[in-house]
């Protein structure tokens, strides 16, 4: 074998392959800034992490770490932002599993996340520091390489009656 230890490295990690994947970003929002989409997250400094390896054809493995700081630096001009957000500590910590079979796709995921006060001087009455756990399972089902259908269900574990359910389609319309 005319292979050197770094050729044999690149194939374990993936060279060319998208076997192993690091990705990040920072996102800053301004405090004023407000279209709808974001108005939650005015003031807000975001990064984040993600890690991810393919086993197989059929196993895809995810890590994804994410922080966010709302800061609330009053006054803000959006009236809806001054009465809603409240400066905060939020991080979340994510692991993933997807498994294809035929044409069915399953995401196993398990959500930690914890919420911090401790930028805000005067906290709401009823909100401080708060950590949740949340797993979660989505199936999909592949029609065609254009068409699915899916079904989903993230339970909360630290309270009752704490799930959301989701079910849709997607169509890909066209490839241009």
């Amino acid at each position: 074998n005319n292979e050197t230890d770094a050729e044999q490295l690149g194939e374990y990690v993936g060279k060319e392959k998208g076997f192993l994947d690091l990705s990040g970003y920072w996102q800053k929002i301004d405090k004023n800034f407000s279209p709808v989409d974001t108005l939650d997250e005015a003031g807000t400094e975001k990064y984040g992490m993600e890690l991810s390896h393919r086993f197989s054809l059929q196993d895809q493995v995810r890590l994804i770490y994410e922080r966010g700081l709302l800061y609330n630096s009053a006054p803000f001009e959006n009236p809806i932002a001054t009465d809603q957000l409240q400066a905060s500590r939020t991080q979340m910590l994510t692991a993933q599993w997807q498994h294809v079979w035929q044409k069915f796709a399953f995401i196993t995921e398990w959500l930690h996340k914890s919420v911090a006060n401790d930028l805000n001087p005067n906290p709401k009455d009823g909100k401080g520091n708060v950590t949740g756990n949340v797993l979660g399972e989505r199936i999909q089902y592949d029609f065609s390489k254009t068409a699915s259908l899916y079904l989903g269900q993230q339970l909360g574990l630290t309270a009752i009656n704490d799930s959301f359910t989701t079910a849709g389609f997607s169509k890909k319309i066209s490839d241009n």
